[in-house]
């Protein structure tokens, strides 16, 4: 079949796009384009609304293709998804045959087997044909379906046992979209282009026309701000002009106010943080060019080189780079290079950051520091050679830090307030985004960390102001005094610490924060002695004497030893019920403070959890559920597996940082929460 004739270049499908109803910005454009042409998936994260799924509907009609859409679920398998056999029809199929005579058994199981009983379903029939596939709200999916989607994004190609393996003579323009309602598995995004889909700000909404919107004469309806074609208003008709280039040579510096960058930033409630240090506080010489004639490789002429270069200036920075991205921005430079730069040859300026970002960048919290080690790399050519000596790029910008005098005098004092140190700033951040120097701070700070129990009164008592009076004591005295009692002494029942029971999922969604919950633990063991702690994935296991010891390293590799099931699926009901079974009936569980740390996505039963559930709310004292999603914004529980637990939970509370950490000891201490955790 003739793949039918595409778009030129960026501003041919904006053209395009625009002539469909869609008016879409440069980024948006770019990421497209990128994808249909090198034939990589696209994967478009933002709020609900902002118009990732029309983009797909108009780059379908753009292209000249069929819109093949896969609405996700959670739940959703391969029989829904990719195929499905006509069983009646076999039936029906072999009965005839044996109705006629003289079947051959091999005939037949070929022939049942064959293309005339397949059902396809969408991803089958995105291959058959060229076609727009589009995977919508993949975040609601299970875990075991973004793994099963990595062969068809990988070699556009699909595996039936029965059947084969079907290939795409065309492949399709995969565009995947997620409301980021959880984390999308990053062997997924190494696979796609990433794009963050933001409303319109008034600043952004002319520029993402093309051009200043023309007023209308008449009335017009309002504008509505979630719209992601950059303007609401049907009558904005003017064309699409080249305005004044924000990313060329010849574009001003970026403004440091971080505060309003945060604000402007993909994902502002997160607090994206940028760079700072000696690096990021070396001004250049006064009369210097800002930019000007900086070529795209001042230092290699290799362009692989350079890519490389600022990958790796990106992992310093707290960037979480794979390791083949270097070589996608290549590949997306390369098709780019249709746009003219500086000199002929050259790639443009507005290329190189759209070819970069779309394939070093994989979370809205990244987006920000990448625009500031962007311009660090190719803006100041002596900025850059200081990168390329080894220069640390930490991942915080705040004031200088005490005992930091280097260059202290060229330090320009901004205007905005202080920010908080390193360490309170660290406090607030999700653990999942942090690199590994970062993540040696929080593994400190949960050493560190006060482990309060909680505490029950009980049968045994001793001196105290207040309770009974001790009938013993007052005779004793008061044949001292001619037996007159002078004083009543009392006794009130001594408090003895409750026992503390975590029950951590270890499944592949709580694999980005198992590490953090599993230094969690061995405080906790280390400090209450009486605290058990299972694992909680397709089975159970009990880690407690895992955490006796007393260096964390060792306790996490004998834990890594014992946990089977790390990275699976997620069984929780069925695990409480061996809880429940084994230990929580026998003592363990009765009168404990018991705190599940989960995101909730169940893949067994949920009516069964909720069961057990409901019985170990019963036995417990206080039953605390953890989730690193609560934070982010927009969450919901939704899922089946919180719709059936939250009912039977005492507190809620947010799981994804050091401060919701602490908000946590606060919760099974029984005291009042803290900014990281609030009750349900």
């Amino acid at each position: 079949m003739q793949e039918p004739q595409g778009p030129e270049s960026v501003a041919a499908l904006v053209d395009g796009l625009a002539r469909v109803g869609y008016l879409a910005d440069e980024g948006t454009a770019t990421a497209a384009w990128l994808a249909w042409r090198t034939s990589r998936p696209l994967l478009l994260e933002g709020e609900p609304g902002v118009g990732k799924t029309s983009l797909a509907t108009a780059l379908a009609r753009v292209l000249g293709r069929d819109l093949v859409r896969l609405q996700c679920y959670e739940g959703i398998d391969a029989s829904a998804a990719l195929y499905d056999w006509d069983h009646p029809r076999q039936l029906l199929h072999v009965r005839a045959l044996e109705a006629a005579g003289g079947v051959d058994a091999d005939a037949l199981e070929h022939d049942l087997w064959s293309r005339r009983f397949l059902l396809p379903r969408p991803l089958l029939r995105s291959l058959e044909a060229p076609s727009v596939l589009l995977v919508d709200e993949l975040d609601r999916a299970d875990d075991e379906f973004e793994a099963f989607l990595l062969e068809l994004l990988s070699d556009f190609a699909v595996t039936i046992p029965e059947y084969g393996t079907v290939t795409a003579e065309v492949p399709p323009l995969v565009v995947v979209t997620s409301n980021r309602t959880r984390e999308v598995h990053d062997a997924l995004k190494r696979r796609c282009y990433y794009h963050w889909v933001e409303h319109p700000d008034l600043e952004r909404r002319p520029r993402s026309c093309g051009g200043p919107c023309p007023r209308p004469t008449g009335p017009s309806p309002p504008a509505s701000p979630g719209s992601s074609r950059g303007c609401a208003s049907r009558t904005c008709s003017s064309p699409r002009r080249r305005g004044v280039d924000r990313l060329g040579a010849h574009a001003p510096r970026p403004r440091r106010d971080h505060g309003r960058a945060r604000r402007r930033g993909a994902d502002a409630g997160r607090g994206a943080q940028v760079p700072r240090g000696p690096a990021a506080r070396r001004r250049p010489p006064r009369g210097a060019p800002r930019g000007a004639g900086v070529s795209l490789a001042p230092a290699a002429p290799d362009l692989t080189a350079e890519l490389t270069g600022l990958a790796d200036a990106l992992r310093r920075a707290g960037v979480d780079v794979p390791a083949g991205a270097a070589r996608a921005a290549v590949v997306a430079l390369a098709a780019l290079a249709g746009t003219p730069g500086p000199e002929d040859g050259e790639p443009s300026r507005r290329a190189t950051y759209w070819a970069t970002r779309l394939t070093l960048c994989s979370r809205p919290d990244d987006l920000a520091v990448f625009d500031e080690v962007f311009a660090l790399w190719f803006d100041r050519a002596e900025w850059a050679a200081d990168v390329r000596r080894g220069v640390t790029l930490p991942t915080y910008r705040d004031v200088p830090v005490p005992g930091d005098q280097a260059d202290a005098g060229d330090v320009e004092v901004a205007s905005a307030p202080p920010t908080a140190s390193r360490l309170e700033v660290l406090r607030q951040r999700d653990v999942a985004a942090l690199d590994a120097e970062d993540r040696a701070l929080v593994a400190h700070l949960l050493e560190r960390m006060a482990h309060r129990p909680a505490y029950r009164r009980s049968r045994r008592t001793r001196p105290g102001h207040h309770g009974r009076v001790d009938l013993r004591r007052v005779v004793r005295e008061a044949v001292r005094t001619g037996g007159d009692p002078v004083r009543w002494p009392r006794r009130q029942r001594r408090p003895r610490p409750r026992r503390t029971v975590v029950l951590l999922d270890v499944s592949g969604s709580m694999r980005r924060y198992a590490e953090t919950y599993l230094l969690f633990a061995h405080a906790l063991v280390r400090s209450q002695p009486n605290a058990e702690v299972f694992s909680l994935g397709t089975r159970l296991t009990c880690l407690t004497r895992a955490f006796r010891s007393s260096d964390p390293q060792r306790s996490t590799d004998e834990v890594a030893g014992r946990v089977v099931d790390w990275s699976g699926g997620t069984r929780l009901g069925d695990g409480l019920a061996v809880f429940l079974d084994r230990w929580g009936r026998r003592g363990t569980a009765r009168g404990a403070v018991v705190v599940v740390v989960s995101d909730g996505w169940e893949r067994g039963d949920a009516t069964l959890l909720g069961e057990q559930m409901e019985q170990l709310h019963r036995l417990a004292h206080r039953v605390v559920w953890a989730n690193p999603n609560r934070a982010r914004p927009g969450f919901a529980p939704r899922t089946a597996g919180l719709v059936a637990a939250l009912p039977h939970v005492d507190a809620f509370v947010d799981g994804h940082s050091v401060a919701a950490l602490e908000a946590l000891t606060d919760e099974i201490a029984g005291t009042r929460p803290a900014a990281g955790g609030r009750r349900a």
